[in-house]
């Protein structure tokens, strides 16, 4: 169930908080890739606050290889 409501987080941040202008722009700066990672951050941590503080620490964890990941990515 966790798994479930961390995935409805992410899909969250990634798409429907996703402007098109941080779409297009997080390639180009690092600056709208942090923005971008931390809106996904956000979004799951809303979810993971009933799971507790180890969900919520591997939450951030996930936002700084969301950060890492799309930096090298684009």
């Amino acid at each position: 169930m966790c798994f479930d409501y961390l995935l409805l987080g992410h899909l969250l941040g990634d798409f429907t908080f996703q402007t098109d202008t941080i779409a297009e722009n997080k390639a180009k700066n690092w600056k709208w890739n942090l923005y971008h990672a931390f809106i996904v951050t956000i979004c799951m941590l809303v979810f993971a606050i009933p799971f507790g503080t180890l969900i919520m620490g591997l939450v951030l964890i996930n936002g700084v290889l969301h950060f890492i990941i799309d930096f090298y990515k684009s």
